[in-house]
């Protein structure tokens, strides 16, 4: 049985560690993507954009920054549950009794909701901005 738990353990860590790094990858590309397409067009010099576009570019970085705080969101509940049971198992421990193991659905609702979203919203605004980077470009 000792065995199980060191492995559930270890899958579990490996599993926080996969999702934290992918976290901190997509706000990476999504802040270098806001900084360098906002720097761009911000400009007076910047390229002539049609109204389609320019509104395209305008929600590709609305999209961006909502990936960001959605995911920035679900890190800081992901925090406070695992706060929380920690201060439920010290209490436990030291009151001598087992810890209460419930999972509180909504609170995984609520991490699994923003983190999804959040996801969509990157994704999207990173394909908007390809859009808007091509339709700049022009054809081939």
């Amino acid at each position: 049985m000792s065995g199980d738990l060191e492995q559930f353990n270890a899958h579990q860590q490996d599993t926080s560690n996969r999702g934290t790094a992918l976290v901190k990858a997509i706000l990476l590309i999504a802040g270098g993507a806001l900084t360098v397409s906002i720097g761009t067009f911000a400009k007076n010099d910047s390229p002539q954009m049609m109204g389609a576009v320019k509104i395209l570019l305008q929600l590709s970085w609305f999209g961006l920054i909502g990936a960001i705080l959605l995911l920035v969101t679900s890190l800081v509940i992901i925090i406070a549950r695992d706060y929380s049971f920690g201060e439920r198992w010290r209490i436990a421990r030291r009151n001598k009794r087992p810890i209460e193991k419930e999972v509180i659905v909504w609170v995984e609702v609520m991490i699994w909701g923003a983190a999804l979203f959040g996801y969509i919203l990157f994704v999207l605004g990173m394909l908007g901005l390809a859009v808007v980077a091509a339709s700049v470009v022009g054809p081939a």
